[in-house]
């Protein structure tokens, strides 16, 4: 027997999504271009895995990861929405501004 492509293998784990979240986004997410835990590409497999239809990375004041999760959406058949997480300030106070 054919040792499991890994493709097959991320396929498998999408049969067993969340039916619920089919349609469904993550909006809001961060990768290690900024402060988040996961490289790009890792953070549009997870939502993939999960059963969501896109996922958005807005890293803080970078957009550095955007090419690297829109070739993974391509692989993965994910929609990828760009998008950055402005840092500022007004009044004193730190503000983001997600774009």
């Amino acid at each position: 027997m054919d040792k499991p492509k890994e493709d097959d293998k991320q396929l498998e784990i999408r049969k067993d999504a969340n039916p619920e979240l089919h349609g469904r986004c993550d909006l809001h997410t961060h990768t290690q271009a900024s402060d988040g835990m996961q490289p790009p590409a890792e953070n549009v497999r997870i939502a993939y895995a999960k059963g969501l239809s896109a996922v958005a990375i807005t890293d803080h004041d970078t957009v550095s990861g955007v090419t690297e999760a829109i070739e993974a959406g391509l692989k993965h058949g994910i929609t990828v929405v760009p998008g950055v997480e402005i840092s500022t300030r007004t009044e004193g106070k730190e503000i983001h501004i997600l774009g």
